[in-house]
């Protein structure tokens, strides 16, 4: 998982972006059917934690050569 952007919005609140990186479509299509769920419960840990409002926004993308070999080795 990459942070891809972290920005203070006028409000007070956050916006957060971030990537998942998989290593197959199978888990592709897995993980897009899950990030719902994910995002939603997600972004409730970060209200607690930053403690204000966040928008996070999630995409699932294939890693980077170099990422998916250090996935395969882990």
């Amino acid at each position: 998982m990459e942070t891809t952007a972290y920005k203070q919005q006028p409000d007070g609140s956050v916006r957060i972006e971030q990537t998942i990186f998989v290593e197959t479509e199978g888990q592709k299509k897995i993980l897009v059917g899950m990030i719902k769920d994910l995002g939603t419960k997600a972004r409730s840990e970060m209200i607690k934690f930053l403690g204000c409002n966040v928008h996070l926004f999630l995409q699932v993308s294939p890693a980077p050569a170099p990422v998916a070999s250090r996935l395969r080795l882990a």
